[in-house]
């Protein structure tokens, strides 16, 4: 398979199946194909015998490594299903793959150059009602900010850019014609991310040696988009 892709990865169903329809919009708008990542976390199977499980009749239980293997077994299976399903209704390529270690750093080995990067997260609530980019001076960001205008536009939501570093607002303000405010730093704009109700996040700067991906993630609370360059 050649080609842009939209890679979506998760470490359970719960986070991807809210980032499906979306990587199927952005494929649809990029003319990209699908290809669907399931990582099963190496931290959550060190640390199973520290959970615990909820059987349908409500018992409790302490689960053990098999147990959270099978658990993401199954968890893989339904991102597949949903994924081809999504993929085969909208007439877009897609593929799928499943690995274990830890999300970012598997995630990006996966990718190449050009892809865009889907991090699946179940928002808390269920109504959420707006997508943010976060973008720096870095040039090369234009592509972002028109994938970001068209995303809202096409999901008829409000856009909201957060600004890192010194920037000049006026092109971005006369695309998105939303609000923006500034923000210091990575860190601080994830700060800011905490105070937004969002769909969807899309980062142009990308983590860095002081914020990483959880941390953005925590503090969008949304699946978050990023490009590869």
């Amino acid at each position: 398979m050649t080609g842009q892709r939209i890679l979506v990865g998760a470490r359970c169903f719960a986070d991807a199946e809210p980032a499906i329809p979306i990587a199927v919009d952005l494929a649809k708008q990029v003319g990209a194909s699908l290809h669907g990542v399931f990582v099963e976390d190496e931290t959550m199977l060190d640390f199973s015998h520290t959970m615990t499980l909820i059987a349908a009749s409500g018992a409790h239980r302490t689960a053990s490594r098999d147990a959270m293997e099978r658990a993401c077994l199954g968890d893989a299976m339904a991102f597949r299903r949903m994924l081809a399903g999504a993929a085969r209704a909208a007439q877009i390529d897609w593929a799928f793959d499943t690995g274990r270690g830890l999300l970012p750093s598997l995630f990006h080995t996966t990718a190449r150059r050009g892809d865009l990067l889907l991090y699946g997260y179940r928002p808390p609530f269920a109504a959420r009602h707006g997508i943010a980019i976060m973008v720096d001076g870095v040039p090369g960001n234009e592509g972002l900010i028109d994938l970001s205008v068209a995303l809202a536009e096409r999901t008829r939501k409000p856009l909201h850019a957060i600004i890192v570093g010194e920037k000049e607002l006026s092109a971005l303000n006369a695309k998105t014609g939303t609000s923006a405010e500034d923000a210091g730093s990575l860190r601080d704009a994830c700060n800011a991310l905490q105070k937004l109700g969002l769909s969807a996040v899309v980062v142009a700067p990308g983590p860095d040696a002081e914020v990483t991906l959880d941390d953005i993630l925590g503090a969008a609370r949304a699946p978050v988009i990023c490009a590869v360059r």
